[in-house]
């Protein structure tokens, strides 16, 4: 019985029919040196990839806050802070300079699990260096277009659900997107809109079975950041990030170097 039982278990994931096959798991998207993408970072759980985030400034980096917390029916945890480091300055993702973490803001919203504020802030232990690989991103400053052009960049979806794909890359990738309007996407994505407001949201269309990119991937309009990833799929369902123009005040003030 419980070998039945894990047989089914596999057939009824999303990812399960298609986990075989490289072209379909891995992400889409031309290879990235890091000087096209210096603002990304590698958050790391006792040495280990768990998402990616954005370097807002020399000591802030944000995240989804589902790269840190994990909920289900019973329970809540987190990766305790001194096991979280930033890695920078790099392309490929297990390369480059780490960094130490030294306190982690949650925004107040995201506690009662409101998915449009599920963003978390981290602040580093030393300030990075600005170079040609490392540098900070702006974020918008105006609601992005319903059906914008942007673009995604980050690493592939090694650890979805807890599952490696070791068959992929870990080299960075920009993929092209389109913006959809977010009504469209609440009729795919039910659930999710169950605890996130449409106004605090992106949608991204999907033009093939292809899995998202890492939760906390970048999404930019114009060169700015314009959302964090939150939901991805391997399946034709669109991605959703949180739409950081309408928590921008949050970002900038949990941004600043207090000391």
């Amino acid at each position: 019985m419980i070998q039945l039982a894990c047989i089914l278990l596999l057939v009824t994931l999303p990812w399960s029919e298609s986990a075989s096959d490289p072209n379909v798991v891995c992400p889409v998207g031309k290879e990235l040196t890091i000087k096209e993408a210096p603002w990304l970072a590698s958050i790391r759980s006792n040495n280990r990839h768990i998402c990616i985030g954005s370097i807002i400034n020399p000591k802030s980096v944000l995240i989804t806050a589902s790269c840190l917390v994990q909920r289900n029916r019973t329970a809540v945890w987190s990766h305790h802070m001194s096991n979280v480091t930033v890695r920078v300055g790099n392309a490929d993702r297990d390369s480059g300079a780490g960094v130490a973490v030294c306190d982690i803001i949650y925004h107040p919203r995201e506690k009662n699990f409101h998915l449009d504020s599920a963003l978390a802030m981290l602040k580093l232990c030393k300030p990075l260096t600005p170079s040609a690989e490392v540098q900070e991103i702006a974020i918008v400053d105006k609601q992005p277009p319903k059906d914008a052009k942007a673009s995604l960049s980050g690493w592939g979806s090694l650890t979805r659900w807890g599952m490696r794909h070791t068959h992929c890359k870990v080299i960075a990738r920009q993929q092209d997107v389109q913006l959809i309007d977010v009504k469209a996407c609440a009729v795919e994505r039910t659930k999710h809109f169950k605890y996130a407001r449409l106004e605090r949201t992106i949608c991204s269309s999907k033009i093939s079975n292809f899995c998202s990119f890492d939760n906390g991937s970048p999404l930019l309009i114009d060169g700015k950041l314009a959302g964090i990833l939150n939901i991805g799929s391997c399946n034709l369902k669109p991605d959703v990030y949180v739409n950081l123009f309408s928590v921008r005040n949050w970002i900038e003030s949990k941004a600043k170097d207090k000391k």
